[in-house]
Parts: structure tokens; C-alpha cells; sequence
């Protein structure tokens, strides 16, 4: 007889204080309508016409922009440097972070220093690293400096300037950029193994590497989850340290759909621009479904 009306005011009290989580959440709501939702959704209504980002007696034109991309060469390979581009991110980067994160497991001296050093540059604006990196790769510049002075300055060469070099270039300082926070999340995971899952090992005669094979490598599928997915989802929105470094050249060789994007709306394309944008929102979401569905079906067998 007494459960109910106690039942009966938790209930109400949780659903006073409904309203106070609302307001609370009121003013960043209203900053993902305003900045995220409305732009959006206007740019679903601009990629079915013929929009100039000046004129608005723009017009209807169906599918012509998503037909226009398929047949446009540039288009084509802005999409296939984004998935380059991507790929090679994701395996750089989680491979060099987990190297990383192991030797600061491994209690490497002054490794929070380390860590607090590695995780630095993913604070630092994208276009401040760009142009960093940009004097880096110049011909009086770290890479070929450091060539020369081991002799093989026949080497040296403009690296953003060639076609062979500049998309894996672009692709290593966005790796340095981001390698410190994929270590970051690789030690955490490390971190909350038991110790006394390896100590059973080692006890049992499980050198390092069946340690890491058996106990590590499954007890880390979080994290490895988390940081491929973001690392791939960041790499198909890559534009900041692009921009800065080549602007999508030399001759398209690090045009990315980002990039792309962009100079169409420049040339006063909006509506094909946005047509791009709704392509790449639809790519965003299948990759990470896609990429959810696998990593939780693994998570899930282990």
C-alpha cells in the first residue's frame, strides 16, 4: 500500500524537473537548428535546382545536378582522393596512435609529457598547421634541409608541388595532427584491462606477443572502434588543412569533395555545390552504419 504513492511522487518530480533539463539544453539545441539542422535541410532544397548564391529567381531542375556530378571528371576524382585520403588516415594514424599508446603502457619514462605533447597539435587550428607544414615541405624548408644534410639532397624537391608527393604529404601532417588524440583513447582503453588478465598469462608461460594477440588486441575493441570511425568520418569532411597547404592542387592531385565543394560555390555553382554537399551527407551516414555495424558485430563476438 505505501509503494504506490511513493512510486507516484518520483514520477512526479522527474517530470517537474523535465523542464528544467529542457531549458538547460534549450540554448545548444538552438544552436545545432540554426548552424547545423537549417543549412542542411536547405541544402536538399538548393541541390534540385539552379542556384547561384546571388539570383533568386533560381529554378527547378530535378536530378540534373546528381546526373551532372556522375559525368563530371573532377567530381570524380575529388571523390576518389576523399576515399585515398581516408583510408590511408585510418590506417596511419591507429596503427602510429596504438605503437604509441603500447610504449606509454609499457610505463616509457616522462610519458605523460609525451602524451600532453602528442595530443598538442589536435588543438591547433587547422590552418595554422597547414601553413606550418606548408613552409616544412618548401624547398629551404625541414624535409629537404634534413636531406641535404645526410646527403641526399638530389632528393629534395617542392613536395606540395608535385603530383606523385602532395596528397601524401597533405596526408602525414594530417596524421601528426590527430595522432596524439587516437593514443590518447588507445592508453585510456589499455589503462582499464586488468593487470591480472596478464599476470595470469604470464604465469601461465604467454610471452608478450600472445598477450597482445589474446588479452590486448580483443580488450581494445572499443577504442578501436571509436577511433576508426572517427578518423574516417573526419577524413571525409577534410578541408581546413587542405585548403591551407594546396588548395586541391597541383592539377586536382589533392582535390577532395570538401575542397571541391567549395570552388563551386566560389565559380557560382551553389546548387550544384549543394548537390555535392547532399552526396556527401549520404556518404557520411551509410560509411557509419556501415562501419557501427561491423565493429559492434565484432565487440559483440568477442
Amino acid at each position: 500500500m505505501d509503494i504506490e504513492p511513493e512510486y507516484s511522487v518520483r514520477t512526479r518530480t522527474t517530470y517537474t524537473n523535465f523542464y528544467v533539463y529542457v531549458l538547460m539544453l534549450l540554448p545548444a539545441l538552438m544552436i545545432y537548428i540554426v548552424f547545423f539542422l537549417i543549412p542542411v535541410i536547405g541544402s536538399f532544397g538548393y541541390s534540385v535546382t539552379n542556384f547561384n548564391g546571388i539570383n533568386m529567381n533560381y529554378k527547378f531542375v530535378g536530378l540534373r545536378n546528381f546526373r551532372m556530378m556522375l559525368e563530371d571528371s573532377m567530381f570524380m576524382k575529388s571523390m576518389a582522393n576523399t576515399f585515398i585520403f581516408s583510408i590511408l588516415v585510418i590506417i596511419i594514424q591507429n596503427l602510429l596512435g596504438f605503437v604509441v599508446a603500447i610504449l606509454l603502457y609499457e610505463k616509457l619514462k616522462f610519458g605523460s609529457l609525451y602524451t600532453a605533447l602528442l595530443f598538442l597539435p589536435s588543438l591547433i587550428p587547422g590552418v595554422v598547421v597547414a601553413y606550418l607544414w606548408t613552409y616544412m615541405y618548401s624547398m629551404g624548408g625541414f624535409f629537404n634541409t634534413v636531406l641535404e644534410g645526410i646527403g641526399l639532397g638530389a632528393m629534395a624537391q617542392p613536395w606540395l608541388g608535385q603530383i606523385d608527393t602532395a596528397l601524401y604529404a597533405v596526408i602525414l601532417a594530417h596524421v601528426w595532427r590527430f595522432i596524439g588524440r587516437s593514443s590518447l583513447l588507445f592508453t585510456a582503453n589499455l589503462a582499464s584491462i586488468p593487470t591480472s588478465m596478464q599476470e595470469s598469462a604470464m604465469i601461465d608461460g604467454a610471452g608478450w606477443w600472445r598477450r597482445l594477440t589474446h588479452i590486448i588486441l580483443p580488450m581494445m575493441a572499443p577504442s578501436f572502434s571509436v577511433n576508426v570511425i572517427t578518423s574516417f568520418m573526419g577524413s571525409l569532411k577534410v578541408f581546413d588543412i587542405i585548403y591551407g597547404m594546396t588548395d586541391g592542387g597541383p592539377a586536382g592531385a589533392t582535390e577532395t569533395l570538401g575542397t571541391f565543394i567549395i570552388k563551386l560555390v566560389r565559380q557560382g555553382y551553389n546548387g550544384y555545390a549543394a548537390a555535392g554537399s547532399v552526396l556527401l551527407v549520404f556518404l557520411i551516414l551509410i560509411i557509419n552504419r556501415l562501419l557501427v555495424f561491423g565493429f559492434g558485430k565484432w565487440e559483440r563476438s568477442i
